[in-house]
């Protein structure tokens, strides 16, 4: 096992924790050659080699993630749980790289060594295995032990923080971002730089005290560095802030920073390489670099998503027949997705009840009609029921029958797409940036020749027969909501005795909500307003602003001050002056600028108040 440092192999031969319990015995098994902790031989190794075959069959085995590159199962062996990761050589690019570097499993081992010693909590790595041939590393396997109780960071954040109360929420996000701060400055403080750092590679546990303790895992990116520029250290906190853009509040990032810089300038503390950087670190300086660093890539990376998106994946299938396009999430199964391709109509055929009045039992998964729906009326949204991969699926579909695009219309802007295909692509860029929105879960468009429209006229259409096109969107169920009017008027208005508490908190997250709709280049179409899209979730306290009606915005670059403006008095307009009062008018300026700044506040306040006035003028007219 040549590929491990000497430093891994010292480290096997002392039998400490990370390189397992028991001593460490090498062998060779066909043609691949294996170093695995003594106590666990007899159980993993019969005579034809690894039993995962074995394994697959009686049901201790099971695939998490499969893919060409790489296969990871869970095993349930009577000593406990275990994760086998089988690192393939799938094309002469992989095959290269075990010419130049150790292999994968190799590189794994030796970064979980190396963070072990930084006083990061890792993976616990219990055996390895590379398979030769001609004397070039090939197939690779890494064991490891399984992390009893805990969950991805991930999932954690997005699954609500595992439903505390409000008060408990805040107080865990805040242990989380502070110890999340200075696991990362312990990383960076050795002189490691993880390439795939982000949630999902995080692991989380919260003991009944609330306090918190996390683990890095996927450690095969882990590179070490003696010397680690500024902008590199930017960089690696980019990938990981990516994914808590629109998630973290200020207070969160602080306690995340403040964690991170005490553990990455300390001078005390175990670190197993000597680093330093060019130039000596400055707090403030190297604060703000690192914020416009995280916020310029995470803009690049969420366009970069989009245009992959807007092409076939792994999670999206994309599917044409007979003038007809479907594009769908893979979870639903290739075969449904064809099925509506070939005939788009039988939506119809599986609708359930309308939107307004329907009733969802997730217990017998069975929709109860309230009101008769209306199959001629195209427009109005449904709930339909349909079968994917076995399982019941149920979502509201929404249609739309408009003229088709002239020529010179597809290329000069994207207003081309269909209603459905522009709600598909801006709610999934939505997701992606942490935005609330119903998933969509699949997209139909489809080229017909029949009676044009009635807003055929409008947009500039002969009235007669004409090339028109069909589009249905189909999303998940949203919960209940109330609009942003109903839900402002219901905080009781500028009446006296209002809950101002509530008041309060409505309008923060709305202002937040747009702010970031507006960093991320989000606006409502011409002559609409952003309110009309946005809808307040009863009930919710995390996250109770969803955004609905996506076929209506518009992307482009970060908007510019004059947009923004415009945007701001016409979700002012679109709630009513009388609504809101001048105090809350100014506390939501306040937020949604992010300063207190005095100067700032009153050139806004003076501009969106004479804008206000002059529509109010023009209204009168």
């Amino acid at each position: 096992m040549d590929q491990l440092t000497a430093r891994t192999r010292h480290r096997m031969r002392r039998s400490d924790p990370v390189a397992g319990r028991g001593e460490i015995l090498s062998f060779r098994s066909g043609s691949t050659s294996w170093q695995a902790d003594s106590s666990l031989v007899t159980e993993l190794f019969d005579r034809d080699g690894l039993r995962i075959a074995r394994w697959l069959q009686n049901g201790q085995a099971e695939i998490v993630k499969d893919g060409p590159h790489r296969t990871v199962y869970r095993l349930s062996l009577p000593s406990g749980a275990y994760y086998l990761k089988h690192f393939r050589v799938a094309d002469w690019k992989a095959r290269l790289q075990n010419v130049v570097r150790p292999c994968r499993a190799a590189l794994e081992w030796n970064a979980a060594v190396q963070v072990g010693l930084a006083g990061i909590n890792t993976i616990e790595p219990l055996a390895i295995g590379v398979n030769r041939q001609l004397g070039l590393a090939t197939d690779s396997y890494l064991l490891t032990r399984s992390i009893a109780g805990t969950e991805t960071l991930h999932d954690f954040i997005l699954q609500d923080c595992g439903g505390l109360s409000r008060k408990a929420r805040i107080r865990v996000r805040h242990r989380i971002a502070a110890e999340l701060g200075r696991m990362i400055g312990r990383m960076h403080r050795a002189g490691l730089i993880h390439h795939d750092l982000h949630a999902g590679n995080i692991l989380l546990q919260i003991d009944p005290g609330q306090f918190v303790r996390l683990w890095l895992i996927d450690l095969h990116a882990v590179v070490p560095k003696r010397h680690i520029p500024e902008r590199q250290l930017h960089w690696n906190l980019s990938l990981l802030s990516h994914f808590f853009h629109n998630r973290a509040t200020p207070a969160e990032r602080a306690r995340f920073f403040s964690g991170y810089w005490s553990v990455l300038t300390s001078r005390t503390g175990t670190a197993s390489r000597t680093w330093k950087t060019a130039a000596p670190l400055q707090r403030k300086p190297f604060a703000r670099a690192a914020e416009s660093c995280c916020q310029r890539l995470s803009i690049d990376a969420f366009d970069k998503g989009d245009r992959k998106w807007s092409r076939g994946n792994r999670r999206l299938l994309i599917r044409r027949a007979a003038g007809c396009e479907i594009r769908g999430l893979a979870s639903l199964g290739e075969p449904l997705l064809l099925a509506l391709c070939r005939n788009p109509h039988s939506l119809l055929e599986h609708a359930g009840s309308s939107l307004s009045g329907r009733e969802v039992s997730h217990e017998n998964e069975q929709l109860t009609r309230h009101e008769n729906l209306d199959r001629e009326d195209a427009s109005s949204p449904f709930v339909a029921r349909l079968e994917a991969e076995g399982l019941p699926l149920h979502g509201v579909v929404q249609s739309w029958n408009e003229p088709s695009p002239s020529f010179w219309s597809k290329l000069t802007s994207r207003q081309h797409l269909s209603s459905a295909r522009r709600a598909w692509e801006n709610g999934h860029a939505l997701l992606r940036r942490g935005f609330a929105t119903p998933r969509p879960l699949l997209c139909i468009s489809q080229q017909s020749t029949g009676p044009a429209p009635a807003s055929g006229a409008e947009s500039g259409t002969d009235a007669g027969d004409c090339s028109n096109r069909q589009s249905w969107l189909m999303t998940e169920i949203p919960p209940e909501t109330d609009s942003l009017t109903e839900a402002v008027r219901a905080t009781g208005g500028i009446s006296p005795g209002t809950d101002s508490g509530r008041k309060s908190a409505l309008l923060r997250a709305v202002a937040r909500t747009i702010r970031s709709l507006h960093d991320h280049g989000f606006d409502a179409a011409p002559g609409g307003s952003l309110a009309s899209h946005l809808r307040i979730v009863r009930g919710s306290v995390a996250a109770p602003v969803l955004i609905t009606r996506t076929e209506g915005l518009t992307s482009a670059a970060p908007l510019g001050s004059r947009q923004q403006r415009r945007s701001l008095v016409a979700v002012a307009w679109e709630i009513g002056l009388s609504q809101v009062s001048l105090s809350d008018r100014l506390r939501f300026l306040r937020c949604w600028l992010g300063t207190t700044d005095h100067t700032v506040v009153r050139s806004w306040w003076m501009e969106l108040s004479r804008q206000l006035k002059q529509w109010s003028s023009e209204s009168r007219r």
